[in-house]
């Protein structure tokens, strides 16, 4: 809607720098109305839809930050036990258009401000989470059948420390550092 007013708004600031002439015709009233009407079209269709967004946006992100922080692959014969971080795609989305309305000083909620604030965290948790992940599932892929037997009772440590994220933890969590520390550690 932004780059939409501003196509709209430099043609007319173009026409008012040049004569009171152009504008002072019927043709120049009309645009002057036109143009007036259709920025508050553009003004009031961008309001509506933060509003809306902003009404959704607590909600949404309270309910994806209770997630936990990882999940096994699921759907697959014969399972794999494959683990990939579960952070939600919404919540990078929020991330996103946060960053994006406050460059632009739209307001936004105290509960996506809130996460915002966050958003460094997120992205330095999520990407080591995403280093444990890919290494776990490098020893599971590359593993031989025959080395499983040998390999077990350390892959079930590490398997019981991974529970914590499977079952236990959420990015609201107050100990993910820790758990990452642990689990790098581990794996």
């Amino acid at each position: 809607v932004r780059g939409l007013l501003q196509r709209v708004q430099d043609p007319m600031e173009r026409l008012r720098s040049m004569s009171d002439i152009v504008l002072d015709t019927e043709e120049g009233r009309d645009a002057l109305k036109a143009h007036g009407v259709l920025v508050k079209k553009l003004q009031d269709f961008e309001d509506e839809h933060v509003h809306q967004w902003s009404k959704e946006v607590g909600s949404i992100s309270e309910a994806k930050l209770k997630l936990p922080l990882l999940r096994r692959e699921s759907g697959l014969v014969p399972p794999t036990g494959l683990l990939h971080v579960n952070f939600d795609p919404a919540l990078v989305c929020l991330l996103r258009e946060v960053k994006y309305f406050l460059a632009l000083g739209i307001d936004v909620p105290e509960a996506a401000s809130a996460i915002y604030k966050n958003e460094e965290t997120f992205r330095v948790q999520t990407g080591n989470l995403e280093l444990i992940v890919n290494l776990y599932n490098f020893i599971l892929r590359t593993l031989l059948d025959v080395e499983k037997p040998l390999v077990q009772p350390k892959m079930d440590n590490i398997d019981k420390i991974l529970q914590r994220g499977l079952k236990h933890m959420n990015w609201k969590s107050h100990t993910i550092s820790d758990f990452i520390s642990q689990c790098m550690t581990i794996v």
